[in-house]
């Protein structure tokens, strides 16, 4: 009888030394773990032990106190948070109390596992978040950099474009203006055409009329040559009328004298003409050498004309073009402008969400710490 209240007693002893250290384990459990699961779990195992505990004071065995002093010993090293490996729980058949109690620290021990793996997991997967993020961030802001450089040099292509729009509006009035004089030189050289062919036509009919103006003088010179001819003649029968035809002498030698001037100024007549008809060739074929070289010229005007109309047309095109470009530039320069400020929004973000990720991996250390 006093051997088995000595089992009793030291079996009472036990199973509140076992609730002691229940106790210490549904409260040091879940701020050893800082997760809900875990600590549900230690709670749950807590009760389980406790309520074996009070079946084991029923039990009044040394080999069941055994087994609770095996079971005591695992369940501080645990509340120390010292790992405790399966093999070294109470190895007992589960029909037995004990190897319900056994069964119960090993589902614990399995519990307490499953959170420091939870847990590691938890923090490497926030420090390949941090790490993402700090990663993010870097490219981010090289965007964002890349994004004010490009601005700039949209600006700097908007400010040529700008300049070239001027400088073809320049050239297009210029080619317009060179478009329009050539139109009017065209039209000036067509009417000095005009001109060179009335001067031809006057100066062809002058060298007609020169001509007849030499043959009407060779035929004086030609009649003034009979009349001297007539006047010999008559001189010569006066001569031989002898006293009767000396007044007819006198007036023969008058006539000859009259039809040798009219030669002499039919011949100069002659000869003027002759000349003036030479020069009038000349004059001919004077202008139709200019008239061809000005043919020439009014041919290269029209053709300056049709090429600066052509420039014209292809300066306006290429200014509506530039006018596009610029367009299509500024809104680029407006997206570039949306895009470096979503940048710099995002850039914000990520690190807010690196310092998030860095403050809840320094939680999670801290509680890896604790436990």
């Amino acid at each position: 009888m006093s051997g088995e209240r000595a089992n009793q007693t030291v079996a009472t002893d036990w199973s509140l030394r076992l609730a002691v250290v229940a106790g210490f384990l549904m409260v040091a459990g879940p701020a050893a773990a800082q997760t809900q699961e875990v600590g549900a779990s230690l709670g749950w195992t807590a009760a389980g032990v406790l309520l074996l505990v009070v079946i084991a004071l029923a039990v009044r065995s040394a080999g069941r106190t055994r087994l609770l002093l095996d079971m005591e010993t695992a369940i501080r090293r645990l509340a120390a948070g010292e790992a405790v490996a399966v093999e070294e729980l109470p190895q007992v058949p589960l029909h037995q109390v004990g190897g319900v109690a056994a069964d119960g620290l090993r589902r614990l021990h399995q519990r307490l596992a499953g959170g420091d793996s939870l847990q590691t997991e938890v923090s490497t997967s926030i420090r390949q978040v941090a790490t993402a993020a700090s990663q993010a961030t870097t490219a981010i802001g090289q965007v964002s950099e890349g994004s004010r450089v490009q601005l700039a040099s949209l600006g700097q292509v908007s400010k040529a474009l700008d300049q070239t729009t001027t400088a073809l509006a320049d050239v297009l009035a210029s080619t317009v203006s060179a478009s329009e004089q050539a139109r009017l030189a065209a039209a000036r050289v067509n009417d000095g055409l005009d001109s060179m062919g009335r001067m031809v036509e006057v100066v062809g009919g002058i060298a007609g009329s020169s001509q007849e103006v030499s043959r009407i003088a060779d035929t004086i010179a030609g009649i003034a040559q009979q009349t001297n001819m007539l006047s010999l003649n008559a001189a010569i029968e006066a001569a031989r009328a002898g006293e009767h035809g000396r007044g007819f002498a006198v007036v023969a030698e008058e006539v000859r004298k009259l039809a040798e001037s009219s030669g002499q100024l039919a011949n100069e007549i002659a000869d003027l003409v002759r000349q003036s008809t030479e020069r009038a060739q000349e004059s001919v074929t004077v202008a139709e050498t200019v008239s061809g070289t000005i043919q020439q010229i009014a041919d290269s005007v029209r053709a300056q004309e049709r090429l600066a109309s052509a420039i014209a047309t292809a300066m306006e095109e290429q200014q509506a073009t530039v006018r596009d470009i610029n367009i299509n530039v500024a809104d680029l320069a407006r997206i570039g402008q949306s895009n470096a400020t979503a940048a710099e929004e995002i850039t914000v973000t990520m690190r807010d969400l690196a310092r998030l990720a860095d403050a809840t991996r320094s939680m999670v250390d801290r509680v890896a710490a604790a436990g």
